[in-house]
């Protein structure tokens, strides 16, 4: 099985903390549910249990802009 190296910010670490303790049991979902709706909690719960720290992170984090200039116009 391949196992690719995430890197994840302050914030997405501690999103990902409160969710593995909501997962756990730890917290009910209304307390794990700071600044987002309980619904998208419980999304993310079942996110993580599926796919682990990835789950945080945004899929659209790495992708380049569409309207970014290119390496080689930015040197010239």
């Amino acid at each position: 099985m391949k196992q690719d190296v995430i890197s994840l910010t302050r914030q997405q670490l501690n999103k990902l903390d409160i969710i593995n303790k909501a997962n756990a049991g730890f917290l009910t979902v209304p307390e794990a549910a700071l600044g987002l709706s309980e619904r998208q909690v419980q999304r993310l719960k079942k996110k993580v249990r599926e796919l682990g720290s990835a789950a945080v992170v945004h899929k659209n984090s790495l992708n380049i802009p569409h309207n970014s200039l290119s390496n080689e116009t930015i040197d010239t």
